[in-house]
């Protein structure tokens, strides 16, 4: 998986698998995590600020941003807390788990980008195998969904950048990092792969005193 190291402490994820992709991501919960440093943006206010969709087209959901020009607005200090990002689904399936994250490359805490995570759906379901549950609530085909920045993380956001005195972020990318279709299967990572894979094979050999068996699974 190519993706962004992010310093965040918000949505607390407790699968191991995703632990495993994201570590550096998740270490908290409900907050974004800042390591001491000096972060860097670009100070050239002109122009406006660019939002970049970076999910793959064979991914079933369709990007749109809304208040844009809000957002573009590079004098808006308030875009955080106004950005609103419009997921539909676009597939066959409903999908009962979303988990994006907002990256900010010309901010940088050390030597990270600044990150901000984004989700829709219980927590428990960032693993694939978790039940779904009677009070769980998919997006539907056709549905569409708005995800906003949490108040936690843009109090972080704007707090670290106030006291650094530095200017906003002039890009964000918008990154896939799990889906859940609430049957078992779902897509990783920026890249959307499918989980479980269906292309791959595990052999399994168990040696007897005739030979090997092979176990296709």
């Amino acid at each position: 998986m190519t993706s962004h190291r992010i310093l965040s402490h918000s949505l607390h994820l407790k699968s191991t698998v995703l632990v495993a992709v994201l570590l550096t991501l998740l270490v908290g919960v409900c907050a974004i995590g800042i390591v001491p440093g000096t972060a860097q943006s670009t100070p050239d206010v002109q122009g406006e600020r660019k939002f970049e969709n970076t999910i793959p087209e064979h991914v079933p959901v369709k990007v749109k941003l809304r208040n844009e020009q809000s957002f573009k607005n590079l004098k808006n200090r308030n875009w955080a807390r106004e950005l609103e990002i419009e997921v539909k689904n676009t597939g066959s399936k409903p999908i009962y788990f979303m988990y994006m994250v907002i990256v900010m490359p010309d901010v940088t805490v050390g030597s990270f980008p600044y990150g901000i995570q984004l989700h829709y759906g219980r927590k428990d379901l960032v693993r694939l195998s978790t039940p779904i549950r009677s009070d769980d609530v998919p997006i539907l085909p056709g549905e569409s969904v708005i995800l906003k920045v949490s108040e936690s993380q843009v109090k972080a956001y704007e707090g670290s950048r106030d006291e650094e005195k530095r200017n906003d972020t002039r890009k964000i990318e918008f990154d896939l990092q799990l889906i859940n279709f609430g049957d078992g299967t779902g897509l990783r990572s920026k890249q959307g792969r499918p989980h479980p894979d269906p292309a791959k094979q595990f052999v399994h050999a168990a040696f007897t005193s005739t030979g090997i068996i092979l176990d296709i699974v």
